[in-house]
């Protein structure tokens, strides 16, 4: 029980306490309200500046008996935002909004690579599988993220290219729309999807 305590320390890559997260869902949209850190600031700076306090969450309390009876982990990883911790920085209300459309692509784009991770885990999980078979999954999955964050990142200019973004968002919510089944409330059947 201590390797699984452990290894889902590992796993975490940012530590979210705050009571008031906000779990993914495909009806809800980050608003400027939402960066509630006092470092929040717009018009009086002249940098822009996002960070958005997202990740998948790993929710894996249980026995090993538990684990190897379970085949689909789809409730057990999530993707959370914590607003109070949430920071935008923008010269103005233009490059304002475009940051929180930047840091909406992210929060849809965390999902989507939770959801590749469900797929993952749920392929790869065999009945004497044991729970350390999640981290190299998980690690290509974390890597692969970044890369394609990184380059959103890049190639928008954190948002502020409008055009470039919307079309960076529609591919991940076209992404997500193929990867349905494993939304994290899905429940899969017992026959392995291929999609």
């Amino acid at each position: 029980m201590n390797k699984i305590y452990f290894l889902l320390s590992l796993l975490s890559t940012t530590l979210l306490i705050a009571q008031e997260d906000i779990s993914w869902n495909e009806n809800y949209d980050i608003q400027l309200a939402d960066f509630k850190s006092p470092e929040t600031n717009i018009g009086s700076k002249l940098t822009s500046s996002l960070f958005l306090p997202s990740a998948i969450q790993f929710n894996l309390a249980m026995n090993s008996v538990q684990f190897t009876l379970t085949k689909n982990f789809n409730d057990k990883v999530t993707v959370r935002f914590q607003p109070e911790a949430a920071v935008l920085i923008a010269p103005d209300s233009i490059a304002a909004r475009n940051l929180v459309n930047f840091a909406n692509y992210q929060f849809d784009l965390s999902e989507l690579y939770a959801r590749k991770l469900r797929k993952e885990l749920y392929l790869n999980k065999k009945i004497y599988t044991t729970i350390t078979y999640i981290q190299a999954p998980f690690d290509a999955n974390q890597k692969e993220f970044t890369a394609r964050f990184s380059e959103a990142s890049a190639r928008t200019n954190m948002g502020q290219d409008i055009e470039k973004l919307e079309v960076l968002h529609q591919e991940v919510l076209k992404e997500l729309n193929e990867l349905a089944a494993y939304c994290q409330f899905c429940k899969l059947n017992n026959k392995k999807k291929s999609t």
